[in-house]
């Protein structure tokens, strides 16, 4: 079967879906027998790793600082030789990211001057924009309450105030910062499998 390999990146609050979603769409081009490469920002690059430890709250650093980290990680994850999405994308690999440039507005966009963060990532939105941008919409209270029941350690974003922010911020980047891309709002509160059908349906309707 010949098919188009494609950019396609899950945004939306922690706990909004995004791994089930990712995992579910990832089975359904594999089962008409296309390949499909699954990835995440913050990466497992080292700049990644560094991030991840900032969240965590291993170590310190200024906001502004962190957003210039985070477009060197997305930088990395464009154009690492093996990793990388470019590469990814010439081995006829559909590219399933787990965030990617709106994301560092919406969640630095309060910390940050945002012609800041338009900055340090017009490389990566001049590169490579998503063919399809899903936003797993979720209220900032039931995200809290799906990432308290996890059970695991919440990280720096993690409380209902700041998911609020957050998902403001989402919303606003999509209006100043998405010219031409093209961008669906998804309600994330649903069955799983109905989400996932509207995703695959976005997918096969693109040109």
């Amino acid at each position: 079967m010949i098919y188009t390999p494609r950019f396609i990146v899950i945004e939306g609050l922690d706990g909004s879906g995004k791994s089930t979603q990712i995992e579910m769409l990832q089975d359904a081009l594999q089962a008409r027998g296309e390949k499909c490469y699954l990835t995440a920002e913050p990466t497992e690059l080292p700049v990644g790793r560094l991030i991840r430890d900032v969240l965590r709250g291993q170590t310190r650093m200024d906001p502004r600082a962190l957003a210039a980290l985070y477009a060197a990680d997305r930088m990395e994850h464009l154009h690492h030789p093996t990793e990388g999405i470019l590469y990814q994308l010439t081995q006829g690999c559909h590219v399933i990211a787990s965030r990617y440039y709106f994301s560092s507005f919406a969640y630095q966009g309060e910390f940050v001057d945002p012609r800041m963060i338009a900055a340090f990532n017009f490389h990566a939105k001049s590169t490579l924009p998503a063919d399809l941008t899903i936003h797993l919409d979720l209220t900032p209270a039931e995200s809290l309450k799906r990432i308290e029941g996890r059970g695991t350690e919440k990280e720096l974003f993690e409380t209902q105030e700041k998911l609020t922010k957050v998902r403001e911020g989402f919303l606003e980047a999509y209006a100043q910062f998405g010219d031409g891309e093209n961008i669906h709002i998804l309600n994330a509160s649903r069955n799983p499998v109905i989400i996932a059908e509207e995703i695959l349906g976005l997918v096969d309707a693109l040109e």
